[in-house]
């Protein structure tokens, strides 16, 4: 069973790195491969909870994967083992896998703007929100 404490953990180190993740890789992930993720979100059926989570760890890998830097990978996949278990259930609250949805869409949008402040921005909003809902579960 998760706890309280490791929600707020595990959200507390995502609300500090992947901000800055999306700041750095703002403008290095090639815009063809954005739109696909944005038409993958926007595609999703609001029961589609596996296949949320599958487009969603595509896109975090993708963003991970452009920084280059094994240390960050090997922490971010660490912590995403944890986050895995949190996600499952988070999704599956009524309304989350839309809001989720349209999270993602205005962080792609932003990065597609090549906007890397305000996809910063967006990403922060969205861990907010999730580690909100989290705590709803």
């Amino acid at each position: 069973d998760i706890t309280a404490k490791a929600i707020h953990e595990i959200y507390q180190l995502r609300e500090i790195i992947e901000p800055q993740l999306i700041r750095m890789v703002t403008g290095e992930i090639p815009e063809e491969l954005l739109r696909e993720f944005r038409a993958a979100f926007l595609a999703l059926q609001p029961d589609e909870y596996d296949a949320l989570a599958k487009i969603d760890n595509e896109f975090h890998l993708v963003v991970i994967d452009r920084i280059g830097n094994a240390y960050l990978k090997q922490l971010m996949d660490n912590m995403y083992v944890q986050n895995e278990r949190i996600r499952f259930q988070l999704t599956r609250l009524p309304k989350r896998l839309q809001e989720t949805v349209a999270e993602h869409v205005g962080i792609i949008d932003f990065m597609l703007a090549n906007d890397s402040e305000a996809a910063a921005g967006a990403m922060l909003e969205h861990l907010i929100n999730s580690r909100k809902a989290a705590f709803r579960i």
